[in-house]
């Protein structure tokens, strides 16, 4: 595989791991102890981290339909 295809692939699983941080922190400290705002922080922080690698995931594609 190409170094190009390995690096979209680290950014990608960068940005997931990110995600994956942010809501085990909804799930595991926030439901009970957490403010609406507190909540919808987090859901935000990992919306920005989805859109990240959504966006990664499209400039894969695009780099392997050449």
């Amino acid at each position: 595989m190409p170094k190009k295809c390995d690096d979209f692939l680290n950014e990608i699983e960068g940005h997931l791991e990110t995600t994956k941080d942010e809501t085990v922190v909804l799930t595991c400290e926030l439901g009970e102890h957490s403010s609406p705002e507190d909540i919808i922080s987090v859901d935000e922080n990992a919306s920005k981290s989805i859109d990240a690698a959504n966006k990664k995931i499209a400039e894969l594609k695009e780099y392997l339909s050449k």
